[in-house]
Parts: C-alpha cells; structure tokens; sequence
C-alpha cells in the first residue's frame, strides 16, 4: 500500500477517518498512524520512502454495496476528468458488480463512455 503524506502528522490531523477499501470490499478505519521520522527528515529526503505505522480497525459495514458508496460519493474522485465524465464514472462505480469492475472504472483515464452508454448532456 502507498501512503502519500507530507507533513509530519498523526491521526488528530484529519477532520475525517481515512478510510481504506480492499479488494474484497472490506472497509477499514485507518487509526493510529505514526510518521517514524520527523520533518527535518522528510525535508532532507522529499522524494525518499519514509515508514510509516498505522492500525487497521474493520468497519461493520463492509461488502460491495458500502464500498460502492464510499467510493462513488468521494470528492476526490474525477479530478482528473470534466464533470461530465466523472458523473459518468460515479455512475459505473454505483452500479458495479464486483470490486473488478470499481477498479477498471477507475483505472480508466479516457473519460470515454462504454459501448452502450448514453451523455449525459442532452
């Protein structure tokens, strides 16, 4: 797994859980975290690898139908697409079968539609 992070911080640092979904559709409560170097470190080495510690604690409402919504409803997905295309993306995510297929949404950068999907845009 990466985790990108780049201040020295701990989990009082974010105002929301990080959440983490496997390819399972399990849905964990990333808690604890812990940078095991400090700034002047990270300073010294911008681009290093730093190890960084944390718990996974397991959410209850785990399962495709949770981890479709989480991750349909982020407001970070489609910031590399027009508004158009992430509604388009948000949408397949909503209506995927399987973890295979939220992540063949995602990986997808043409913003294309698939065979058979109509525009949004009227």
């Amino acid at each position: 797994m990466r985790l990108e992070i780049y201040s020295t911080i701990n989990d009082t640092t974010f105002s929301e859980a990080l959440i983490v979904v496997d390819g399972t559709a399990k849905i964990f409560e990333m808690k604890g975290i812990i940078v095991e170097r400090g700034g002047l470190w990270m300073m010294l080495n911008p681009t290093g690898q730093m190890p960084v510690r944390f718990t996974l604690l397991h959410r209850r409402d785990s399962g495709i139908a949770p981890a479709r919504s989480l991750i349909a409803n982020c407001k970070y997905l489609g910031r590399d697409l027009d508004d158009e295309h992430t509604e388009l993306r948000r949408d397949r995510i909503r209506l995927a079968k399987d973890m295979a297929d939220i992540l063949k949404t995602l990986d997808d950068r043409s913003g294309a539609l698939y065979p058979g999907e109509r525009s949004l845009k009227p």
